[in-house]
C-alpha cells in the first residue's frame, strides 16, 4: 500500500511541475526555469507564424537597426547575456553559422539583454570578434518577444513571420547549429522565383 502511494504522489508531482508545454512552438533544453527572475510578471507566448514584433535597437557605433527594415531577408536573433555561461559556449556556433551564410539573404543579430551592471560591451568585443551584428537590446524587446530564459534563438522568414524558436539553457552545440541550419533553410526563398517558402 505505501508503495503505491508513493508513485501516485510521484506521478502527481511529475505531472505539477510539468507546467505548460511548448513544444509546438519552443525547443527546450535540460533546463526549465529561468536563469534570472523575470522582469514581468507574465511572459507573452509568440507563436509560430505570427508577425515577428517589430524593434529599433542601436549597435555600439550608435546605428539603429529596425526589424521592418530587414523585409526579404531571413533574421536570426540570439537573445544573449554577458552572465549566461550557455550563451557564452555558443558564441562560436552562431558566429560560424553567421560566416556560413554571408552570402545569401540572411542577417544574424545577437541581442544583448539584462546585463551585468559592470558589463562593457565594447572590451568584451574587442576581445573576442563576432560576426553577427551586435544590439543592445532592453526589457521591452526581450517582453515582446516572451524571453524568459537565454540564449533564446528566432528565426524569422522574409515576410517577417517567426518559423522557428528554440530555447536553451543547456546545450550541445552539434544539434542546436543542425536545427538552426535546417530552419534558416526553410525559411529562405526557393531557389526557382524569389516567393519565401511559408510551412
Amino acid at each position: 500500500m505505501k508503495t503505491q502511494m508513493f508513485w501516485a504522489l510521484a506521478v502527481v508531482c511529475l505531472l505539477t511541475l510539468g507546467g505548460p508545454s511548448h513544444a509546438q512552438q519552443t525547443e527546450v533544453g535540460f533546463s526549465t526555469a529561468p536563469q534570472r527572475p523575470r522582469p514581468w510578471n507574465k511572459v507573452k507566448e509568440i507563436a509560430i507564424g505570427s508577425a515577428a514584433p517589430d524593434w529599433r535597437l542601436k549597435t555600439l557605433e550608435g546605428e539603429t537597426v529596425a526589424l521592418s527594415e530587414l523585409r526579404g531577408e531571413v533574421v536570426v536573433l540570439d537573445f544573449w547575456a554577458n552572465w549566461c555561461g550557455p550563451c557564452r559556449k555558443l558564441e562560436p556556433l552562431f558566429d560560424q553559422l553567421a560566416r556560413e551564410y554571408q552570402s545569401k539573404p540572411v542577417k544574424f543579430f545577437t541581442i544583448s539583454v539584462w546585463p551585468d551592471q559592470d558589463f562593457n560591451p565594447s572590451a568584451y568585443l574587442k576581445e573576442r570578434r563576432m560576426a553577427p551584428a551586435f544590439l543592445i537590446g532592453d526589457d521591452p524587446v526581450a517582453k515582446d518577444y516572451g524571453i524568459w530564459g537565454l540564449p533564446t534563438y528566432f528565426v524569422i522568414d522574409p515576410a517577417g513571420k517567426v518559423s522557428y524558436i528554440h530555447v536553451l539553457l543547456s546545450v550541445d552545440p552539434e544539434p542546436l547549429q543542425k536545427r538552426l541550419r535546417e530552419a534558416i533553410e526553410k525559411a529562405l526563398p526557393k531557389e526557382q522565383g524569389d516567393q519565401p517558402f511559408f510551412y
